[in-house]
């Protein structure tokens, strides 16, 4: 769902012990979980000048060209949990942004997507990633909840 991303490695299964190490508890695996949650390595263009590029945080305009380069790696971890998704990401820097996407139901029988999350990184860099990753989660917000609302409508024409 993210325009921008080029390629998408899993990592070893052991890779999990090491990128859960400094992770506060509540962004830890979900307690009796019986397999570890697969860690991946993402590699972004932020070259890219599309439209939906943009819209997914990759401008570098002015001083940012000279700092981030064309492509930058993570590391990430998505957590499909009854509720909805935890995803973990280590980047570059000492970087670190946790997300818990939960899906719940409204009075009206409305699915609601509600998305709690934080970031850390050095001072130098909390402006340019702040704005991005607000403009980021705004566009992945909007494309989770169309996913969403086509899975409930062929869900519902199934029955």
């Amino acid at each position: 769902m993210n325009p921008i991303v080029i390629s998408v490695t899993p990592l070893p299964a052991s890779a999990t012990t090491n990128f859960y190490k400094s992770v506060p508890a509540p962004y830890q695996p979900s307690p009796g979980r019986t397999t570890p949650v697969p860690v991946f390595e993402v590699v972004e263009d932020m070259s890219a000048e599309t439209p939906d590029a943009k819209a997914a945080g990759n401008w570098r305009g002015g001083w940012a060209k000279r700092f981030i380069p064309d492509q930058i790696k993570y590391e990430t971890a998505v957590e499909a949990r009854e509720d909805g998704l935890r995803a973990m990401t280590h980047a570059a820097m000492g970087v670190s942004s946790m997300t818990l996407w939960t899906i719940k139901e409204g009075e009206d029988g409305a699915l609601i997507v509600e998305k709690e999350g934080g970031v850390t990184s050095n001072r130098m860099l909390m402006g340019f990633i702040a704005t991005t990753l607000q403009e980021s989660h705004e566009k992945l917000a909007e494309d989770f909840v169309k996913a969403l609302e086509k899975y409930v409508s062929e869900l519902e024409t199934a029955q």
